[in-house]
């Protein structure tokens, strides 16, 4: 990526002659581009070679193991800001709250299902003009509002000594480093430009609007320095970001950044760092994250109902959202924060609204924290915001739900039904449950191969309807819950409903590694390889030995060798 287009389309610095063009300052040593020397994403390679990284699954059938001969680390990298931390970032640069990115491009997402994939977070056209134009909407914004909230001293005095402390102060806020003595000048030098056009309160404006557009504020570096061992170890700068946004979503607080700026973010101080963050409000939500998209919550917005047969549902998408946030976020900061108590937990926050979902009856619009008499909505995974997602647009889906148990629970791959076969379901016929009409049209070649890995197990769900809502009978025959889990390692065999099959999964040792590698895979924002399975291995057994506490998983995965050092190129 040519780092100059940031500044050449923008209009407004254009008119000031367009000075702030990037250089140094975000690579190692010895690079004058923010991505020099480093992959163009989350790949295991050298030099960008415009191709995704290659995915070798770990785990899933055989327990991961950690074989010495292929341990290895990812490549160098920058990694561009999602559209959340976009927003947490400017919100904690200039104190907007305005959601500048709500109309930016969606991410693209990974196969492995996560939004934040290092190597499909690119900028093209679109988005490059989408930044531009946040850019120059906020540093507007900025430039009429409060200007302490940029400098101290803007407040009071727009001077010249004013202005270099400016730009120093709010650049190491932006860049998240210390700016070189070499860009402290060409941002002064634009600073100038705009008070020469205009006054001082138009150059503060372009400043801000050139910052706000530079890689080295959208994106965050991973190119770090020699180490002894020749690898790359992250700088402490780049380290404390990729903590920092990996436990609270933005970028480093004061705390965090004087460290960095010290140079004593030892692995003894990153770790304290992990846990002081892990107490923060911010950590909340920026935890909630992972499971929401774990979870694929993150598709409840648009996923698809039939209003006739669903008619209160569209009403209700953001309450269900809501309340599976909030029990996910009860589970980790309120109560014990572990893996059993997010599976199988049988309490739930409520509203007038979404009590019905729950058997239950409430008053008022304020989500409360209930016990469920019946417990058939166990955990995260019995979450109507889950179930609904998991199903189809006039009913339920068994066969999501089961790939979706298969895939991101057991991490197990179950590849796409051939192109020419027809997927779609009809109608039901009266007398016919959904379940017969499924093993009916599944039960042959060639579709039985991968429905019998799905089917039974997606059968334990359908107590609950196509919107999460228990049920008695479907079109007048009475619901059959029993399912089968096979093709595991160590919970094979029949279960009765979802609270068992919940209970199953928990208490798996496949699923506790699976868990900890999808937190691994969403940390680390890229598929894993056999080269990192020394680095899984060691989360995994640190995890576990924590009492499966889903915090301590963050934490593992913040001091595993993968976090902090990358391939020499």
């Amino acid at each position: 990526m040519n780092a100059k287009r940031w500044v050449a389309s923008c209009s407004l610095l254009a008119a000031v002659g367009c000075q702030a063009s990037e250089g140094s300052g975000t690579g190692a040593p010895g690079t004058n581009s923010p991505t020099a020397g480093a992959t163009s994403g989350g790949g295991t390679g050298g030099a960008s070679t415009g191709t995704p990284p290659a995915f070798e699954p770990l785990g899933g059938p055989a327990p991961i193991a950690c074989d010495p001969a292929t341990k290895g680390l990812a490549g160098r990298r920058i990694w561009r800001l999602t559209r959340a931390q976009y927003e947490r970032s400017v919100s904690a640069l200039l104190g907007d709250m305005s959601h500048p990115a709500a109309d930016f491009n969606p991410e693209p997402g990974s196969a492995q299902g996560f939004q934040n994939d290092a190597f499909a977070l690119r900028v093209r056209g679109a988005e490059a003009t989408q930044f531009q134009a946040a850019a120059h909407k906020l540093a507007q914004q900025a430039a009429a509002g409060d200007l302490s909230r940029i400098s101290a001293c803007a407040a009071t005095s727009l001077d010249d000594a004013c202005a270099t402390t400016l730009v120093k102060d709010f650049g190491r806020r932006a860049f998240r480093r210390p700016l070189s003595e070499a860009e402290q000048t060409r941002y002064l030098a634009l600073f100038t430009l705009g008070k020469a056009k205009r006054d001082a309160k138009l150059g503060l404006e372009v400043l801000v609007e050139a910052m706000l557009q530079s890689p080295n504020f959208l994106y965050r570096s991973e190119l770090g320095a020699a180490a002894a061992n020749g690898s790359v170890a992250l700088t402490d700068h780049e380290r404390a970001a990729l903590l920092s946004y990996t436990f609270v979503g933005g970028a480093p607080d004061a705390e965090l950044a004087a460290l960095a700026d010290a140079g004593t973010l030892s692995p003894e101080n990153l770790e304290k760092q992990a846990r002081r963050l892990l107490q923060t409000p911010e950590a909340r939500p920026a935890l909630w994250e992972l499971y929401r998209q774990l979870f694929e919550v993150i598709s409840l917005e648009n996923a698809p109902k039939d209003a006739a047969i669903f008619p209160d549902f569209e009403a209700t998408r953001g309450a269900l959202e809501a309340s599976a946030k909030a029990f996910t976020e009860h589970v980790l900061f309120d109560g014990d924060a572990r893996l059993g108590s997010l599976m199988t937990g049988t309490q739930a926050f409520v509203n007038q609204q979404l009590a019905p979902f729950f058997g239950l009856t409430a008053t008022g619009s304020e989500l409360m924290l209930v016990t469920q008499p019946g417990g058939e909505h166990p955990g995260l995974l019995g979450h109507p915001a889950v179930l609904s997602v998991l199903a189809a647009r006039t009913r339920t889906s068994p066969v999501n739900r089961g790939r979706f148990v298969r895939q991101r629970l057991l991490c197990q791959q179950i590849p796409d039904p051939p192109a020419n076969v027809d997927t779609q379901l009809p109608a039901l016929t009266p007398g016919l449950s959904a379940r017969q009409q499924l093993d009916a049209k599944t039960s042959g070649a060639p579709c039985v191969t991968c429905h019998s890995q799905m089917n039974p197990i997606g059968f334990g769900f359908e107590r609950l309807d196509g919107i999460g809502r228990y049920r008695a009978d479907e079109n007048g025959q009475p619901i059959d819950d029993s399912g089968a889990l096979s093709g595991t390692r160590d919970v094979d065999g029949p279960f009765q409903g979802l609270p068992a099959l919940a209970a199953k999964l928990a208490g798996s040792a496949q699923v506790q590694e699976c868990v900890a590698l999808q937190g691994f895979r969403y940390v680390m924002g890229r598929p894993e390889s056999a080269a990192d399975a020394c680095s899984v291995v060691s989360i995994r057994d640190r995890f576990v030995n924590s009492g499966l506490d889903l915090k301590e998983l963050y934490v593992s995965i913040a001091l595993s060798e993968s976090f902090g050092s990358r391939k020499a190129d």
